[in-house]
């Protein structure tokens, strides 16, 4: 059955996923950061050997509390402490997330010679490529339906930039050609109303050495036997869709803030590492 997407959502999401900026949205957002997989975990088998996502507890358990219909905890979501430098940070993990895009915006970080870190222009030469996706988190109900749960920030560096935007990428160059039969007339941006899974996948460890460093590339699984009713099963609904599309409008600011932002002169970052990344974004050079 052909899906009708409510005229509220047509067109909402137009150039959201292309590049974006602002430095606080309008409602809060918690935060998943990419946590870069440990080969010498491998007895483990989970999350901390083939990579996913990590976020904080406390901003997760603030977002349920302000949001409606938000449960915590995020049911098949794991809770774990991460280590980061001298602090130990309780955490939820996830390999992958399901989410549906609401907007993306990239910039570049630059360390000044006081050793200070500002944001600059996207693709400054020599500085290091950031990126953060809006999105709708989602979770499966003890139905295996997918339910939607809060607004969540996806955020990467470095070298998992480029493949978080290929995700995306991948996602909906997948799903497009099934849009004329399911969702007919359509304007192309109504692909962010599909759910998608973005992170690691599958029983092989997949790593990126980069100079010293290695990464587990984070990348959207789309199924082989992909069908327009599969797709369709996808669709986030029309009440979602609408609030969605609410959400652009309110964050529209956000997106479009680093628009304006110039290139500058980079001081060289460190390498990338595999550490794993802070849960608040105060404590991290965005």
């Amino acid at each position: 059955m052909p899906i009708n997407v409510p005229p509220k959502a047509q067109g909402a999401f137009g150039g959201n996923m292309d590049t974006g900026a602002k430095i606080e949205l309008p409602f809060p957002a918690p935060a998943f950061y990419v946590l870069n997989g440990d080969a010498k975990m491998e007895e483990l088998k989970n999350v901390m050997y083939y990579g996913g996502w990590a976020s904080s507890i406390a901003n997760l358990k603030a977002a349920s509390e302000q949001w409606e219909n938000c449960p915590y905890p995020i049911p098949s979501y794991q809770e774990k402490e991460l280590r980061l430098k001298k602090e130990t940070i309780p955490s939820v993990v996830a390999r992958a997330l399901i989410v549906a895009p609401i907007g993306i915006r990239q910039f570049s970080t630059i360390k000044s010679q006081d050793g200070n870190t500002k944001r600059v222009a996207p693709y400054t030469k020599g500085a290091r490529p950031a990126i953060q996706v809006l999105c709708y988190l989602g979770y499966r109900n003890e139905q295996k339906q997918i339910m939607p749960w809060a607004p969540i920030m996806l955020t990467a560096k470095g070298f998992q930039v480029n493949h978080v935007q290929k995700a995306f990428g991948d996602w909906k160059k997948a799903i497009t050609p099934f849009m004329a039969e399911i969702a007919p007339g359509m304007p192309a941006d109504v692909t962010n109303l599909f759910w998608m899974h973005i992170g690691t996948f599958g029983n092989t460890r997949h790593e990126e050495p980069h100079g010293e460093s290695v990464i587990t590339p984070v990348s959207a699984y789309i199924p082989e036997d992909l069908t327009a009713a599969k797709v369709e099963n996808m669709y986030v609904g029309d009440p979602m869709a609408e609030f969605m599309a609410d959400m652009s409008v309110k964050s529209a600011e956000w997106m479009k803030a680093y628009a304006k932002l110039t290139p500058a002169t980079a001081v060289p970052d460190e390498p990338e590492m595999g550490e794993v990344p802070p849960p608040d974004e105060d404590l991290i050079p965005f």
